[in-house]
Formats: structure tokens, C-alpha cells, sequence
């Protein structure tokens, strides 16, 4: 198991998923502009990861997924944390998620993260207290 940074454990609310082709182009709401979803780590690198979004027109979306968590390029500044969330998928729907290996950039400051690259994806959560 990987420990996970003190700053990164706890339960996550989804606030908005945007996506866009290039960095200059408008940001698109993939999901829906109320998507649903939560992300919750815990110490020991345990993740789970539930996204509900609907993209009107009675079509829904579901991405659901779990694994262990591990951390690379880890920077603390005065009151954020950074760097760059890799998870081994134990499982995982549609099934086309567990292909995906891709790092994922976060950014925390207080109770809010970023992940995503920002320039053609984001995910912008706030901490469940």
C-alpha cells in the first residue's frame, strides 16, 4: 500500500467536470452541467472514484472505479500541496476504464482540488467535512 499525503485523504464532491479539445477553446461540462461524484482516499492509498452526469436529452453517463493510489512529483507550498495521482485500477466501469493509466495532476489549497491539467481538462472538488 502507498500513504497518501495528509492533505489528499478524506471524501471529495464533484463541483464540475470540463473537458475541451484545445487550451484556448471554450470549456465544454462533459458530464452535464450538474454532474454528481465523489472521490475518497484513505491512508493507505485505498481510492475509489464514482461520477454520475447526465448530457441531456435522457442520455446519462456513469464512470465508477477503485485501485490503489500512489503519488509522484509531490510539492508542498506555504498552504497548497501538488502533484501528480496515479491509481492501480482494481476495478472499474464502463470497462474501458480500467485501460486508463494516466497520471492525474492535482492541486489542493484548504478544501478545494484541481485535477486536471487545466489547460484541456478539470475536475474542481471541495472536501466533504
Amino acid at each position: 500500500m502507498s500513504e497518501l499525503p495528509a492533505e489528499l485523504i478524506g471524501a471529495w464532491r464533484l463541483i464540475s467536470l470540463e473537458d475541451r479539445l484545445r487550451e484556448h477553446d471554450e470549456w465544454h461540462a462533459s458530464m452535464g452541467k450538474t454532474p454528481a461524484g465523489l472521490l475518497m482516499c484513505d491512508a493507505s492509498g485505498a481510492v475509489s472514484v464514482q461520477v454520475y452526469g447526465s448530457r441531456g436529452g435522457g442520455e446519462h453517463d456513469y464512470i465508477g472505479y477503485f485501485g490503489i493510489a500512489r503519488i509522484t512529483g509531490l510539492m508542498h507550498g506555504y498552504d497548497d500541496v501538488s502533484g501528480t495521482l496515479y491509481v492501480d485500477l482494481q476495478g472499474g466501469y464502463p470497462p474501458a476504464v480500467l485501460d486508463d493509466r494516466a497520471g492525474r495532476p492535482f492541486h489542493i489549497r484548504e478544501d478545494v482540488m484541481i485535477l486536471g491539467d487545466r489547460r484541456t481538462w478539470q475536475r474542481m472538488l471541495t472536501r466533504i467535512r
